[in-house]
């Protein structure tokens, strides 16, 4: 699966996609922001693919400008309560934390999760990574729970709306904002299920199509 919108283009991680994480996730500047900063190995970084390519987890790579610079997730998703709860998101190097990129990926990323249904989500933040919490404040998120190491914050589609608009103006105009939802593996359980639950939902604030790729039509 893939979604396009906001001048960015977000891809379901496969499994051809996991060296090319690993390396980045063992960089110096990506360990800095992770609560785990340990060295993965490759058997590692397969265990966590098969971890994570499930019905409830939603890992993609960011594409800007046709290079991979980073990726962000939606994870612990509960599709009954529409609760995601663990959301984050990571660039491969500083130069593209001083940029757009992050809104636009986040902006692309909450759009389709609450145009499916979901009410809420959750994200931690390292309670050192100032940038990272003034950002997500700015766009709506809410302190839930804060400890030595971390912090909570919680989303809500209301608020969402509310904050986040300001932002979004300053990146794409109200009336070139649709996004494309793209289906590359309609037998993948995350993916029939994204395509059956927004095929029923009519009433959300976003141009979001979703539609089946080219290529696997008869």
């Amino acid at each position: 699966m893939h979604a396009t919108g906001y001048g960015i283009e977000l891809k379901r991680v496969s499994i051809e996609d996991i060296e090319l994480i690993r390396e980045w996730r063992n960089s110096d500047f990506v360990k800095m922001t992770m609560e785990y900063r340990e060295e993965i190995t490759s058997d590692r970084q397969l265990k966590w693919f098969h971890s994570i390519n499930t019905l409830h987890q939603n890992y993609c790579l960011i594409k800007y400008k046709n290079e991979y610079v980073g990726v962000i997730h939606g994870s612990d998703i509960d599709w009954n309560t529409g609760i995601t709860h663990n959301g984050g998101i990571f660039l491969k190097d500083e130069s593209y934390t001083l940029t757009d990129i992050p809104l636009r990926a986040s902006f692309l990323l909450t759009d389709c999760s609450f145009a499916f249904g979901h009410v809420k989500t959750i994200i931690k933040v390292l309670n050192d990574n100032k940038r990272a919490i003034f950002y997500n404040e700015s766009i709506g998120y809410r302190l839930i729970h804060k400890n030595d190491t971390y912090s909570n914050y919680e989303l809500t589609e209301e608020n969402y709306l509310l904050y986040s608009e300001k932002f979004k103006a300053l990146i794409q105009s109200p009336t070139d904002r649709k996004i494309v939802i793209t289906i590359d593996r309609p037998d993948d359980p995350f993916e029939k299920t994204v395509w059956n639950i927004f095929n029923q939902r009519k009433n959300a604030p976003w141009d979001i199509e979703v539609r089946m790729n080219p290529t696997l039509l008869p």
